[in-house]
């Protein structure tokens, strides 16, 4: 065969190779687009987060993002303002409104709208027969640093529509450390320290250094195919399982991000000492409107006092007695010390403890691979936040 022919025949056979590959790639994008599945990122960060020079990042206004759970793909939505949608009693300006801080355990990307612990409180006080709005002002990252800055920019740009009736603030254990992290990639406001005096190693002087301009980095080729093939999503949610092994990643996944800071905060260590630095300025802002200041926190199921849920977990993820007894002794220690320094700084202390006791891992995570909350398990946690704030907005004579 001559090589004109052959290069020829080469030739043909690429381009038609290229056209059944993108006749295909069309074909199962119609059959996704026809089966409802959406054009979603892999992290449900990835185009929902904007740069901001104060707060680090924020979340973009009136945007939907999609997130996929051990159910299927999720969908949420942010308001005008970019946060999670305030849904029982935001639309009546006379219903006593509560704002709700914290991190990704607020924002609860893994849950509809109307999933989140906030949403839960709300429909808990409607159960109650109160009429009251939870303003969910959670972000997925976000420190107690940020969290308080959030809590001022709140109050100073009318957003609102009123004045707020209660602040919660929904703590995770990784906060504490967290706070004076300075990223480099993403620029936030962190927390400086310094030993207040050399005669008293144990006090700290604490300053806030302002986050700064940065630019989102732009996304790959194979990142942009990630986020805008709805065949790639299809593809995706077919690989996804409800496993044993997806349910011990999710609880590895708590013991990796939490046994550490767990025993940091239960000793007098700078992570304790910038908590309650923070936390006595949030109280500041809170005593300034004349409102009570609530500190709850993201309870780790896997310690729950519940003996068959604790034996699941050692089950899966293969832990000796002794090392889940451990564990569960830096946890209540954590929680105990998380209690003392709320009071110190004058706010009412929430314990979430025990919310989630006997839930299993399959009803508790949102998803076999992280360990954020379900729809399931934020309804307790709210209920749970609701009991707290109704006894003091709404005292029994």
């Amino acid at each position: 065969m001559q090589p004109m022919m052959l290069a020829k025949k080469l030739t043909f056979s690429a381009v038609a190779c290229l056209l059944f590959l993108l006749v295909l790639g069309a074909v199962l994008e119609l059959i996704a687009w026809l089966a409802g599945y959406p054009a979603a990122p892999t992290k449900y960060q990835k185009g929902l987060w904007l740069a901001d020079a104060e707060l680090g990042w924020v979340c973009r206004p009136n945007a939907r993002f999609h997130y996929l759970a051990s159910p299927g793909w999720v969908a949420g939505t942010t308001d005008a303002c970019g946060y999670r949608p305030t849904g029982g009693g935001g639309d009546d300006p006379q219903a006593p409104l509560v704002v709700c801080l914290g991190d990704s355990t607020t924002f609860s990307a893994e849950c509809p709208d109307e999933c989140t612990w906030p949403e839960a409180a709300s429909r808990e006080m409607a159960r109650r027969g109160r009429k009251v709005a939870f303003a969910n002002r959670g972000v997925g990252g976000y420190s107690t640093v940020q969290a308080l800055l959030t809590l001022r920019r709140t109050l100073g740009n009318g957003s609102l529509g009123r004045r707020p009736a209660a602040v919660v603030y929904h703590f995770a254990f990784n906060d504490p450390a967290d706070n004076f992290v300075c990223d480099e990639e993403m620029p936030k406001p962190y927390l400086t320290a310094a030993p207040a005096a050399a005669s008293q190693p144990a006090a700290w002087s604490f300053a806030i250094q302002p986050g700064r301009a940065w630019e989102i980095p732009s996304s790959s080729p194979s990142a942009w195919i990630k986020s805008n093939l709805r065949c790639y999503s299809m593809l995706r949610s077919w690989t996804r399982r409800r496993s044993p092994e997806a349910f011990a990643d999710a609880a590895r996944d708590i013991l990796t991000h939490m046994d550490g800071p767990c025993r940091d905060l239960s000793q007098p260590t700078r992570e304790q000492a910038g908590v309650r630095y923070v936390l006595g300025l949030m109280k500041e802002e809170c005593d300034e409107l004349g409102v009570p200041l609530f500190v709850s926190f993201y309870n780790i199921p896997l310690w729950d006092d519940n003996p068959q849920a604790r034996r699941e977990v050692e089950q899966l993820l293969g832990l000796d007695a002794r090392t889940a007894e451990a564990n569960r002794t830096a946890y209540y220690a954590a929680c105990d010390a998380l209690g003392r320094v709320v009071a110190d700084c004058g706010a009412r202390f929430i314990d979430t403890r025990n919310t989630l006791a006997g839930m299993p891992c399959h009803e508790w995570a949102a998803s076999p691979n992280d360990a954020h909350l379900s729809p399931a398990a934020n309804e307790k946690i709210g209920a749970h936040i609701a009991d707290a704030v109704d006894k003091v907005l709404f005292p029994k004579p």
